[in-house]
């Protein structure tokens, strides 16, 4: 307060009110008005910024309070009308955040949301990060977001509304044919950048010594000739579909035992004799005992082999592909960049040394996500191939 006016009682009084104001105004609350905003769904917002309808609202009644009508709600619509003035509040507010990501994106902590199966690539690469001094936060997500609905909802989602730098996990070009899932990724997919990281296909765990190991695969004919039903993800899941897809290509039906999110009941089951596990190949790498796997040192692990699964015996596998997801940024995001090339280097490794060079053999059509960053740079893929 400079002039004799501020020092006015009324003047004081204003300046403690903004002091107020200003300190109501806190990152969580600007990202709930942005989000409803951008959504006009208060459930959908919740959604992104993980967080539940009732604080979304309680957000925006405070803001509602601080500078007038900013949203109307309308008993029995879910959906959210923006005032005039909460559109332009709104703005102001996206600028804000964008300021001030801006001033911590060099040295901040880098937050990396994975599920489980990813793990033997990504701990080693946070490892790396870590040892040079890079902060860096991991989220792994439960096996039962491995459907394709939820890891939209739980990770790129979240990813886009700024809780999360890197997100590891699905393409969206191997979204399948479910109109629902295309159209919830469609909400997404312009703000993000993707790098394509390796492919995987579907695994068998056959015995070691059988006509199958012997032959290194299995096709979806064999697997309905044999006595045994099959334990696998449920539906929903990317590669229960990729199973589902093959058996309908055949004009065969799969019998399945055991439907199980979690992959160490499936191979357990397996080892008890109840039927054959049937996994991505990226998780069962981390049970074949064929290399140094992180789960495979027990002695029924050396009993079995993993095998890819091919439509007919002439065919390779058919393959999907595992993808790091970043948000566009008008600016270099050093970690995330950082981590997603460390994180490249290890799946090479990884994939090299577990015999699954294939995973590696990026096409054409996959490097076309290469996106350049503002600093010059490129995200590339591994690209060398068996």
């Amino acid at each position: 307060m400079n002039s004799r006016a501020e020092s006015t009682p009324e003047a004081v009084a204003r300046e403690i009110e903004i002091a107020r104001g200003v300190d109501t105004l806190t990152p969580v609350r600007m990202r709930v008005l942005v989000e409803v905003a951008r959504t006009k769904v208060i459930s959908t917002a919740a959604e992104n910024l993980n967080a539940d309808p009732t604080t979304v609202t309680k957000h925006l009644r405070t803001l509602n309070a601080l500078f007038g009508p900013l949203t109307v709600a309308h008993r029995g619509n879910a959906e959210v009308t923006i005032t005039e003035l909460g559109r332009s509040v709104a703005a102001r507010f996206d600028e804000i955040l964008m300021a001030q990501r801006s001033l911590v994106h060099q040295r901040r902590t880098t937050a990396v949301r994975y599920l489980p199966h990813h793990s033997p690539t990504v701990m080693p690469a946070a490892a790396a990060m870590i040892a040079e001094n890079y902060p860096l936060e991991l989220s792994v997500l439960g096996e039962h977001h491995r459907a394709v609905d939820h890891f939209v909802d739980r990770a790129l989602r979240p990813l886009v509304a700024g809780l999360f730098d890197v997100a590891i996990g699905i393409d969206p070009h191997d979204f399948g044919s479910s109109a629902e899932v295309a159209q919830s990724y469609a909400t997404v997919t312009n703000q993000l950048t993707t790098t394509p990281l390796y492919r995987a296909w579907l695994e068998v765990m056959v015995p070691k010594g059988g006509p199958h190991a012997e032959r290194r695969y299995i096709t979806v004919a064999d697997l309905a000739n044999d006595p045994l039903p099959l334990l696998v993800a449920p539906v929903g899941t990317r590669s229960r579909g990729q199973l589902e897809k093959l058996f309908a290509q055949a004009r065969l039906t799969p019998t399945v035992r055991i439907a199980e999110y979690e992959s160490k009941v499936l191979i357990m089951a397996a080892y008890s004799g109840l039927g054959l596990a049937v996994l991505p190949s990226d998780l069962a790498l981390q049970f074949d005992s064929a290399w140094d796997a992180p789960l495979a040192s027990t002695a029924q692990a050396d009993r079995w082999a993993w095998v890819p699964l091919r439509a007919r015996p002439d065919e390779p596998a058919d393959t999907y592909n595992v993808v790091a997801h970043r948000r566009r940024q008008t600016t270099a995001d050093a970690g995330a960049g950082l981590f997603i090339a460390k994180l490249q280097n290890v799946v090479h490794e990884v994939m090299t040394a577990s015999g699954r060079l294939d995973a590696l053999a990026i096409s054409q059509e996959d490097t076309q996500t290469v996106t350049s960053e503002p600093d010059g740079s490129a995200e590339r893929a591994a690209t060398r191939g068996p």
